[in-house]
Order: C-alpha cells, then structure tokens, then sequence
C-alpha cells in the first residue's frame, strides 16, 4: 500500500506542476502580445529571449511528462502484480492484456524545480532549470484522471447529450460560476497538506451549491481522504442518488415492466447460467436495464462463488458440466465468465451493502461527474478507504430501502409500497434540502406482514363480540377457531400449515393503472400462462386485529371481519391495514372483478382471503367488487367498463 500511496502522490504532484507550467506558458505568450499590440515600434526582443521565454514553461512541460510516463509505467506493473493475486476465476485474460503494453525499461525521473512566477526569472532562477532530455521511444501514455476542476470527458453509451446519438462525448465540468485555480507551487509537507484541505473545502462547497441533498461524509482532519475518494463516498448519499432510487421503483411501477423473467429458483452455477441468458432480454439502455444488469452480474458471481465451499476457485468441472447442458458456444462461454468476474468487482465495491447497487450512478452528471467505471476501478486500499467512509448508520438506512427493492425484483420478498410513493411522491424530482429523519422514513417501505396481528393488551377494555359463545373462552383472537371446529377448509387435518404451503406463491407485482393508482398484476411463471385458476386462493388482506366499531366503516384503512360460523356472520373484529399489512391492500374496485374477498378458515384461523373466480392470466390485473355501498361510504364512484358501458 506504501508504494500505491507513493506513487498516487507522485502523480498529483506532477499533474498539478503540468497544470502551473501551461498557464505560466499562456501568461508569457500573452505578455508578448499585449505589448506587441501596446508598443508596436518597441524593437522585438533578441532571439535568445525569445528563446528563453518560450523554453522555461516548455521545459517545466517537458520534464514533468516524462516524470509522469515513467510514474504511469511503474504505477502498471505495481497493478499488474497487484492485480495477479487476486483470486478472479479465469481472468489472467484480462490481467494479461492490462500489461502487455508496459514499456520495457522505466525512464529516470529528473527533480523539477517549482513552478515560474508570474514576472521575470532571475539567473539564478535559468541554472536550476533541468535539461530536455528526449522521450523514451516506447514510453506509454498515461491514463490519469484530471483534476477536480478541470473539464472531464466521458463517453457514456448509456446516454446521449442531447446533439449526438448514443455514445457520443459530453463535458462534465465544474458548473457555473467556480473560480479559476491558481497556480500552485511545491512546499514542505505543511504545504501540500494546506493544499489538499482547500481542495477539499472547494469540493465540498460546490457539491452542496449545486445539491441541496448533498451529504458528506466525516474524516478526521488528520486524515482527509483524497478528493476523488470524498466524491465517490458522498455521491452515493447525495440528491442524485435519491431520485436514482426512486426513478427505479417509479420504472419497476410501469405495466409493461416484467422483471418477473429475471427470478429463478435454481441455486449456484445453474443458476448463475439461468441469470446470464436473462441478461440478452435487456434490450436497451434505460436506467432501470442498466440496475438489471448491475444486479444479474452480481447475483451471477455470489452463485458461482457459494458453490466453492471452501476451494480458492470454483469447480471448473461442475460450471463445464452446465455449459454443456445448457448448449454454450465458446462465444457464450467467455461471456459468460466475463459477467461473473464484473459481478465479482461489484460484490468487492458493494462490501456488506448490495444496496450500493442502487445508488452508484449509471451516468456521469453533474455536480458529481462519476459512473459506476468509477467505483470499478478502484483497487486495495481504496476498496478499503471506500468501505470505511461509506459503513454509517445513514448509508446503511438507505441501502435497507435498496436491498428490500432488490428482493422484490429477485423475487425474494412479496412486492410492498415504499412510503414516499403515497406519503410525498414529489420526492422522484424532488432538490430541496429534507431532514436525515424525514428522508429516511420516506425511502423505507411499507411495513410488513404474512398474517394477521393481534395483541390483547393493546386494548384492556376490549368487550366480547356479538353472538360469540359462551362455551368459547374470551379473553381471545376473535380470528381463532376453538380447537372442536374444523380448522381449515383447504385441508381436513386438525394441525396443518396451510397458511404457508397452500396458498399460491407466486404472488402479485404492484403497478400503476392511471386514474385508477396503484393495483395489482397477476405474476404466472411464464408469459403468457394462466397465472391464477379459478377457486385458488391467492392470498390475504392482513393487518392489526382491533375491536369493532374502532374505525369508521368507511374508513379506507379496515376490512370489517365476519365470522360465517356465528349465527348472523356479525362483525367481530376489524383489520387495520395502515400499518403491517402486504400487497393486497392495493386490490381495486371493478364491478366484473377477476377475484372476490371471501372468509376462510385457514390454519385455524379464519383469515379474510383472496379467491380467483376465473381464470386471471399473467399481466392481468386483479380486482375484487367491493360493492356499490363500499364506494358510496369512500365517496367515491366506480370508472370500470361494465359501469362506463350501463352510461
């Protein structure tokens, strides 16, 4: 890590001379103008003068490069040697490839004095001036970032600028209104240190004039981290960043989105393979394509590598065995592991937070200027540095709301709301400043549960139903069978679970319908399929088991529960689903709905179920009558066809 450091250091240094020299080049070139064009029968200065003052910056601009080839050189077989003892499955490739163009033989760094003054050198000032020595004939150019505050070319194939077509250049640059840096000088440690810090405080006021969200993160002034490090931590906690993540789930929203295609039930290489020809159904560029491809690369490496179970490397033998039966070409092959070893450079940025996926830009933008290139190139100690800024109780918050999205794209979880969708659906645009404790709950989402919730001492008073009977005990769940009834009506055993096994798994995907908000779309396992068959019970409206009659009954946010097994089928309960609830509290009114809401007894429970009352195929949406009496309560009328026909 020392010869890393050193060599970074080097770099900065040099780049930042190279910079001083140009500008001392074009102040020189402008003096010789603006006097010519003062004082045009002033007689032109010797030809040693002009000599000299055209040398001394062309001198500085010499050397300082051949410095910066040489560093460039050592900094590829310090990578190079770095790189080849990372345990990456079939990627000497790559590694090879990354060092075939090293030059042969490193050229000698010559010390270069500080940059020029503004006003004439002195002689003594001419005989520090080190000699031009020629440019080795295979010297490499170097790829090195520009500075903070220089214009940053980038050729992004995901987006185009607007006068161009895909992967056409664009400038991202320091935005309006920043100063010009000065030039700067060598110096003593105290110096340099003095430098970086004003670096950094230039960083972080653009970055919070031009992002009201922007967060940076903490260090120790001590300690600062290089300026790069600084962007890339606080651009995954920035603005962009936030409505990077809600633009996601906005897309995820969208009828013609089927992620459904993307979830497989595999495990390990198999798997892995499954993901991989997912991968060709990505057919354009569009933000939420590229979160798919981030998310298959990485889900294809963390298959891969948990079937090493305890081996360096994976069994070649068992990942040949699946190529051959899923019929790989040699093409599909080296493709193949090229996506696992991106995978395998996303697992190591993302450390213990695969929420990271969602955040890291797609793009480069201002006022942050980075894509996810940039989080891949970084190496060792940067990985190290990085994972250090990023593990905060904010970063962490964020990427729970990030890696819940991810379970219900992998299909790991049920699909749930996230609150800002309802709460503050603004926050997709939204640029002004938001508390860390407003922002935080509004990115997490619904909260959730599988079944009904009751807690008797909530409420102490809680009298006994109507009808209920005398031989039932009570203080009880009101939804509880005693244990003489039948218990379920989807099995004939007295101990069963049902609740879990019966009910069809493959559950629904929130959409939104236009006018009609957000609703329901049937999920089959293929497109095109019967998703759900008449009689099946999909599911359940589940929430808070509260008293009657402790909302109203028009209250958009309970279910009144009947019990069939009491005389009269009254009201013993309500189920309260603005808290803990799931996915089907997004059914929608339609008077010739696909599904009806049915009480059931399930697991020793009667639950208040979800039943097809005809065939519903994928991509249909699911909807239930709740009754003309239900809409007039909710003040609301009913916009389905049958009624839009009746008018």
């Amino acid at each position: 890590m020392d010869s890393l450091d050193r060599i970074i250091q080097e770099a900065e240094g040099l780049l930042q001379r190279l910079m001083a020299s140009k500008r001392a080049l074009q102040l020189e070139q402008q003096t010789q103008q603006t006097l010519q064009q003062t004082n045009p029968s002033t007689s032109p200065p010797s030809p040693v003068t002009v000599a000299w003052l055209s040398s001394t910056p062309q001198n500085h601009v010499r050397v300082a490069l051949r410095d910066l080839t040489s560093i460039a050189q050592e900094a590829v077989h310090f990578s190079a040697s770095f790189l080849s003892s990372f345990d990456l499955d079939n990627g000497t490739a790559e590694t090879a490839s990354f060092t075939s163009g090293a030059a042969a033989v490193l050229t000698q760094r010559t010390p270069l004095p500080p940059s020029p003054p503004d006003h004439s050198l002195s002689d003594h000032d001419q005989a520090t001036l080190a000699p031009a020595t020629p440019r080795p004939e295979h010297s490499l150019r170097p790829n090195t970032p520009s500075s903070i505050e220089s214009f940053v070319e980038v050729r992004d194939a995901t987006e185009s600028n607007g006068s161009g077509g895909k992967g056409a250049k664009r400038q991202c640059g320091v935005g309006p209104g920043q100063p010009t840096k000065k030039p700067r000088t060598e110096g003593n440690a105290s110096t340099k240190g003095g430098s970086h810090s004003a670096e950094i405080e230039k960083l972080i006021l653009k970055l919070k004039s031009h992002d009201k969200l922007c967060r940076i993160p903490s260090f120790s002034a001590t300690d600062p981290p290089a300026v790069a490090m600084l962007q890339r931590v606080a651009a995954i906690q920035s603005g962009p960043a936030i409505r990077q993540f809600c633009s996601l789930i906005t897309a995820r929203r969208d009828r013609t989105t089927d992620m459904g295609l993307f979830q497989t039930q595999s495990q390990g290489v198999e798997r892995a393979m499954e993901l991989w020809r997912s991968l060709r159904l990505i057919t354009d560029k569009s933000v939420l394509n590229s979160f798919m491809s981030r998310l298959v690369q990485y889900q294809m490496a963390l298959a891969v590598d948990n079937t090493k179970q305890g081996r360096i490397r994976a069994d070649p033998v068992e990942i040949n065995k699946m190529m051959d039966k899923f019929g790989f070409s040699a093409s599909d092959r080296t493709k193949f592991q090229h996506q696992v070893t991106q995978g395998r450079f996303w697992r190591l940025v993302c450390g213990r937070f695969p929420g990271l996926l969602c955040l890291i830009p797609f793009k480069s933008a201002k006022p942050y200027c980075l894509s996810g290139r940039d989080y891949l190139s970084m190496r060792g100690g940067e990985l190290e540095r990085f994972a250090k800024f990023v593990d905060t109780p904010f970063v962490e918050r964020i990427c729970q709301a990030c890696e819940a999205l991810i379970n219900m794209v992998l299909g790991v979880k049920d699909d749930m709301m996230f609150k800002w969708e309802k709460e503050h659906p603004a926050l997709l645009s939204w640029e002004k400043s938001l508390s860390d404790d407003i922002l935080l709950s509004l990115l997490q989402p619904h909260e959730y549960c599988e079944e009904n919730q009751y807690d008797g001492d909530g409420f102490p008073d809680w009298a006994k139903p109507t009808g209920w009977l005398d031989e039932w005990p009570w203080k009880a769940n009101p939804l509880a069978i005693v244990s003489t009834e039948r218990q379920c009506d989807l099995c004939s055993e007295s101990k069963c679970q049902c609740l879990y096994t019966r009910l069809v798994k493959r559950r629904p995907r929130i959409k939104s319908w236009g006018n009609l908000g957000f609703g329901l779309q049937a999920v089959a396992s293929r497109e095109g399929e019967v998703a759900y068959r008449k009689g099946e019970v999909m599911g359940q409206i589940c929430g808070k088991i509260v008293p009657s009659g402790t909302y109203p009954h028009n209250s958009s946010w309970v279910m009144d529960m009947h019990r069939p097994d009491i005389d009269g089928e009254p009201v013993v309960c309500q189920i309260y689903v603005a808290g803990p609830s799931n996915c089907f509290l997004n059914l929608n009114h339609h008077c010739r709905a696909s599904a009806r809401v049915r009480s059931l007894r399930v697991s020793g429970h009667w639950i208040c179920g979800i039943e097809a009352v005809r065939d519903i195929r994928h991509g249909e949406q699911i909807t239930v009558n709740f009754g003309k009496r239900f809409l007039r309560n909710q003040g609301l009328r009913c916009e389905c066809e049958a009624c839009r026909e009746t008018l």
